[in-house]
C-alpha cells in the first residue's frame, strides 16, 4: 500500500492469480495503516472496477475475490458492472475485432469514464 496513491481504476480487468492471493494473504493484512498514511490523515486509496457483464475473460468468481482481496487489503474498492458490455468495451478499435468475446459499448464506455473520471477528482483533490 503506497499513500501516495489515493485512486485507481481498471476497466476490462482480467484478476488472473487472485484466488491464491487471497488464499495466502497473512492473517491480519491490511489491519493497519501505514505511518505515512496515518501521519497524513490520508484516507485508503479509492479503486474502481470498471467490469463487463458479458466478459467472458472475467469469471464471477475471480471479480468477487479481486474486490475481496482489495477491500481486504482497507482500500475503498467498489464495482461497476456494466450490461451487455463484453472484453475491450472502451475500445472502439474492438469493432472490427472479428472474437464474439470482444465489443465496443460507447453506453459503457462513457459511463465507466465518467465514473472513474468523478473518482479522481474527489481523491484527488
Amino acid at each position: 500500500e503506497n499513500p501516495a496513491v489515493r485512486a485507481m481504476a481498471t476497466f476490462h480487468g482480467v484478476f488472473d492469480g487472485v484466488e491464491s492471493n487471497v488464499d495466502n494473504l497473512p492473517l491480519g493484512a491490511g489491519d493497519e495503516e501505514t505511518d505515512d498514511a496515518q501521519s497524513s490523515n490520508l484516507l485508503p486509496a479509492e479503486v474502481l472496477i470498471c467490469n463487463g457483464v458479458e466478459d467472458p475473460f472475467v469469471p464471477d468468481k475471480s471479480l468477487e475475490q479481486a474486490l475481496g482481496l482489495l477491500q481486504k487489503l482497507n482500500y475503498r474498492a467498489s464495482l461497476l458492472q456494466l450490461v451487455n458490455a463484453k472484453h475491450g468495451f472502451t475500445n472502439p478499435a474492438q469493432d472490427f475485432n472479428d472474437n464474439p468475446s470482444f465489443a465496443f459499448q460507447k453506453e459503457a464506455a462513457d459511463k465507466s469514464w465518467k465514473q472513474a473520471v468523478n473518482m479522481f477528482q474527489r481523491a484527488l483533490r
